[in-house]
């Protein structure tokens, strides 16, 4: 593999493969942090056009957008690397669309509980990095009110903290927590597809609040196999119309 160093290139010679779409929350993330970010997090990957002055971008759409409209920066940090034919081009900037390997929950989780050692406030995190605080609060810390012995490691923050605020009674938000702990794999899990139908049927369905402790328990479990219900009620409904 040749080594490649990096190359500042100015903005007006490097041309976009195409036009990418780039989110609004991915700029906004940058204008917010903009005084932390370091050269790697503008780096862009470019190929020269042979015999021209001109770079055609193959990585790094999101960085290049927002460079573009950042004021007082006329080049960008690059890496060019060799041209290849239109059709490599093309798969391998196809190819580097795939998420990263390395951005999962858990190394993000493993991040904010070494800064939490270190006395790091959340203020300052949210101020120096893309995360929100809404976001470490709903899908990396748990609330207060959930019970230790329902947190595992099994468990997912932004699940445990939409079933305690779901308005039922302690005992069904029990049986839920328990679920939710359940190892991934497990048919009884509560999953996030799971905790979605229980919240939407308890909005749609204020009654669900009249019914007792068992009896919210065993409306909500009729939602861990949603498959399986839909199906026995297109059999009944099928049942009914052969019998009529």
């Amino acid at each position: 593999m040749q080594k490649q160093k990096i190359q500042w290139i100015p903005l007006n010679k490097i041309n976009p493969l195409f036009e990418a779409h780039v989110s609004n929350a991915f700029l906004e993330r940058m204008r917010k942090i903009d005084p932390s970010l370091q050269t790697y997090d503008f780096l862009l990957t470019v190929e020269k056009v042979p015999n021209k002055d001109i770079y055609l971008l193959v990585s790094g759409f999101d960085r290049y957008r927002y460079l573009q409209n950042r004021e007082g920066w006329n080049e960008a940090p690059c890496i060019v690397e060799k041209s290849g034919t239109v059709e490599e081009m093309h798969l391998k900037v196809l190819s580097r669309f795939y998420p990263r390997g390395d951005n999962p929950k858990d190394n993000k989780k493993q991040l904010l509980v070494l800064l939490e050692v270190l006395r790091v406030s959340m203020q300052r995190i949210v101020k120096e990095s893309c995360m929100t605080m809404s976001e470490i609060k709903n899908s990396y810390t748990y609330d207060l009110n959930i019970p230790d012995k329902y947190i595992t490691e099994n468990t997912v923050p932004k699940t445990l903290n939409e079933i305690e605020r779901l308005e039922i009674t302690t005992e069904a938000k029990y049986h839920l927590y328990y679920k939710a702990g359940l190892k991934v794999g497990n048919s009884d899990r509560l999953t996030g597809q799971v905790i979605n139908i229980i919240k939407q049927f308890s909005k749609d369905d204020v009654r669900v609040k009249l019914l007792t402790s068992a009896q919210q328990i065993k409306t909500f479990d009729q939602a861990f196999n949603p498959k399986k219900s839909i199906l026995k009620k297109l059999k009944d409904t099928l049942d009914r119309f052969m019998w009529s």
